[in-house]
């Protein structure tokens, strides 16, 4: 069996190792921690998205894939509305003309101004499209997003145009 003073040192070495240890591990992680810390800020910061409530209703802001308009199916593969938030102007693209114009939302009101567009000559059922996309967004006056999708609806509360990102 080891002596008392033998097991004294031995204990007296390993609690001032483990001592030193801990420092080194201490300073090493302040640095470490405050590098770690910065990235898991800019990461979280980067990576969040803003907190809406219940009752903020959803962007209109951006791309949709129109499908749908008057109760037609718009069949053109690029069938486009993009609402531009910051200018309050939508464009659109049903298969043959560009159409635009202003708009402004409030809460879940919408309130297009009249629809302009370009006058080219297209195939009947492009020209059609745009008919019915341009009747659609000036009937409209009221929007929902769920999800992915959008639904225009008129003052009667029916689903006017239907689209999706």
């Amino acid at each position: 069996y080891p002596s008392k003073e033998g097991v004294f040192k031995f204990n007296s070495l390993f609690y001032d190792g483990i001592s030193l240890i801990i420092s080194f591990m201490e300073l090493t992680m302040t640095k470490h921690s405050l590098i770690l810390s910065g990235l898991l800020c800019t990461f979280l910061t980067a990576c969040s998205t803003p907190m809406t409530s219940a009752n903020t209703p959803a962007s209109l802001a951006g791309d949709w894939q129109l499908y749908e308009a008057n109760q037609t199916t718009l069949s053109h593969p690029k069938a486009l509305l993009k609402f531009d938030a910051q200018q309050q102007r939508f464009h659109a693209y049903a298969g043959c003309n560009r159409l635009f114009g202003g708009y402004q939302q409030q809460d879940y009101t919408l309130k297009i101004a009249a629809v302009a567009s370009t006058l080219m000559m297209c195939e009947p059922q492009a020209m059609e499209n745009d008919r019915h996309v341009i009747r659609a967004l000036e009937s409209s006056v009221q929007y929902r997003i769920q999800g992915q999708q959008l639904e225009l609806l008129n003052q009667q509360g029916q689903v006017v145009l239907k689209a999706r990102r």
